[in-house]
């Protein structure tokens, strides 16, 4: 049985209506109205020198929105706050970026084209976006790790599911398949790769998983949702002990739903959500790495719709708005609220 963190709330930042600053809502640009709102979707958020890179898009087979790529990497200059179009990626959804060795990194979530091979696209620097069409076969990259002088990457297959390495990224080996599967993230404790119940599992999946240090992971486990989308159920720990997997649960505010994850230094940021009648109640927590037992609520305040993704620049936090539908066979136009892919910031500031 899993052990159960408590928490404690220490204060809360307040927050007037001058500190929520709307910057735009970019794929507005791509993904115009009607059941393309879905579309919109700011699944991930992440910095990389200087800017804030967002994924968008939709890979799920099914209505609203099916199939809706190519499509565009934003990024939103930190600076000017402006966005920039830099690149299409040959992909129906961009679900995550990585940064390995000071490079950004796309796993291909769902090409466009062919079959034959799955994609990957890296960024070094301020150079252009080079792509990698060398992972055989590989319908869905749904996560990439690098661990010492390798690139392993989780990939969904035709009825199976596969972990394959490479040490160039263009040769890539088998290092473990799971038949009728897929695998959606990978994960290292020390220093060996490693696959969880919850990864490989037609009903579950990891996201958001991040190292707190060489035998912690922390992530939301998520209820497999609309094709290979998501809707999350807790946030959890994972560990070695006695060369066996342990988790944790951590403990949220009652009825809130943990959406994101960052970690800056020995700091962690939690983003998460909860439904109010008619609209969203969004806070940002703060914890110590080293002490998942209380938590300082530094922003809270209510939005049309709740926020999906978030990232953290100085003293301002960003917000990459997003949406879910209750069934992909009885989904509503009313659910698809005009405010989905909104990007926001806040300075946080104690009052």
């Amino acid at each position: 049985m899993n052990k159960v963190i408590l928490l404690s709330i220490f204060f809360t930042y307040l927050l007037v209506a001058s500190d929520i600053i709307y910057l735009g809502n970019p794929y507005k640009k791509q993904y115009k109205d009607g059941e393309y709102i879905y579309a919109r979707n700011i699944w991930d958020m992440q910095y990389y020198n200087g800017k804030i890179y967002l994924g968008a898009g939709n890979s799920s087979n099914y209505h609203p929105a099916p199939n809706s790529g190519r499509v565009y990497v934003v990024s939103l200059n930190t600076k000017t706050n402006r966005f920039n179009y830099e690149y299409k990626v040959a992909e129906e959804q961009i679900d995550k970026y990585e940064v390995y060795d000071q490079k950004l990194y796309i796993s291909g979530h769902d090409a466009t084209q062919k079959w034959t091979f799955g994609n990957i696209y890296e960024k070094d620097g301020f150079k252009k976006w080079k792509k990698y069409r060398t992972i055989p076969k590989a319908l869905h990259i749904y996560d990439l790790l690098k661990l010492k002088d390798r690139y392993y990457v989780a990939v969904g297959m035709k009825h199976k599911g596969a972990v394959l390495y490479s040490y160039d990224k263009k040769r890539w080996f088998f290092y473990k398949t799971v038949p009728h599967r897929r695998v959606y993230s990978i994960f290292d404790l020390n220093g060996k790769v490693y696959l969880d119940s919850e990864v490989v599992s037609k009903r579950y999946k990891m996201i958001k998983a991040i190292k707190l240090d060489s035998n912690r992971y922390i992530y939301i486990k998520a209820k497999v949702h609309n094709d290979h989308q998501n809707i999350p159920i807790e946030l959890k720990t994972i560990f070695v002990v006695d060369n066996k997997l342990k988790k944790d649960i951590v403990k949220l505010p009652k009825s809130f739903l943990p959406r994101d994850i960052l970690k800056r230094d020995s700091i962690l940021y939690i983003l998460a959500t909860k439904k109010q009648q008619n609209s969203y109640r969004i806070v940002v927590l703060k914890y110590t790495i080293d002490n998942l037992n209380s938590y300082e609520k530094i922003i809270s305040f209510t939005y049309p719709t709740f926020a999906r993704s978030f990232e953290n620049y100085k003293d301002s936090f960003y917000f990459g708005m997003g949406a879910e539908i209750k069934s992909v066979k009885r989904w509503k136009q009313s659910e698809l609220k005009k405010e989905i892919g909104d990007i926001i910031m806040i300075k946080t500031k104690r009052r």
